[in-house]
């Protein structure tokens, strides 16, 4: 047992505070001044200089300090001057930051491939069950890597990122064919065939039915794609 700054202190707490004063080395180094060694009287000298900022160069180093985000022990912890992550709850919370702004364009990007694909496969007369895959699980991918890491946050938005796909692609799909089938019948244009689809959906059984069945068959992929990715994280 020893006495520093007028309070007892076992020697495997002080040994735990030589230990974290700027990096673990062993106690009694001479790099540190020998801090915890001598009088506690003299704060310059002993492990009371950790958690005095005027003393410690590290006390606002957070790989330095272990109390660098313990608003108890760090006075600088709420001043934004002092501490410049304490703004960021993703670094304060020692979480990977993520540009949300490139996570969605990035989830954008990869979601057209997917609905591409869809669309691709739609024409050769098929409903391709690998498409619901991937049209959800390549925004994620996209967000993860224009983000640099993804929250639940960024799984969220993703997945509504899908969910929008899908219909659009489905929507487009249609379209397509449509014009592809009157295009000969009638001066049309593509987006006179978009403008239409809802009437065709509407009015024709087979259509709506056709249109209800592979959105239905997308979404439960896509749904199964969403509940593997979770058990994952």
């Amino acid at each position: 047992m020893r006495e520093y700054n007028n309070n007892v202190v076992d020697n495997q707490e002080l040994g735990d505070y030589v230990d974290i004063y700027k990096q673990p080395v062993p106690h009694g180094n001479q790099a540190q001044g020998d801090y915890g060694q001598t009088s506690g009287d003299n704060p310059t000298q002993s492990w009371y200089a950790y958690n005095n900022p005027s003393i410690n160069t590290n006390y606002y180093n957070p790989s330095m300090n272990a109390n660098y985000n313990n608003p108890s022990m760090n006075p600088g912890y709420r001043n934004p001057s002092v501490n410049q992550n304490y703004n960021n709850s993703n670094v304060v919370n020692n979480v990977t930051s993520e540009n949300i702004v490139m996570g969605i364009m990035g989830a954008l990007l990869f979601a057209f491939a997917g609905g591409l694909l869809h669309f691709i496969v739609y024409q050769l007369g098929f409903i391709a069950y690998i498409c619901g895959l991937l049209i959800f699980y390549l925004p994620f991918l996209g967000y993860t890597k224009f983000a640099k890491g993804a929250s639940l946050k960024g799984f969220i938005i993703s997945i509504i990122i899908s969910i929008i796909t899908v219909y659009v692609s489905e929507y487009t799909s249609l379209a397509f064919l449509i014009y592809n089938e009157y295009k000969t019948m009638f001066d049309i244009t593509f987006m006179d065939a978009f403008l239409s689809v809802s009437d065709f959906i509407s009015e024709v059984p087979e259509i709506k039915a056709s249109f209800v069945r592979d959105l239905f068959i997308l979404y439960v992929t896509g749904a199964i794609t969403v509940v593997s990715m979770l058990k994952k994280k």
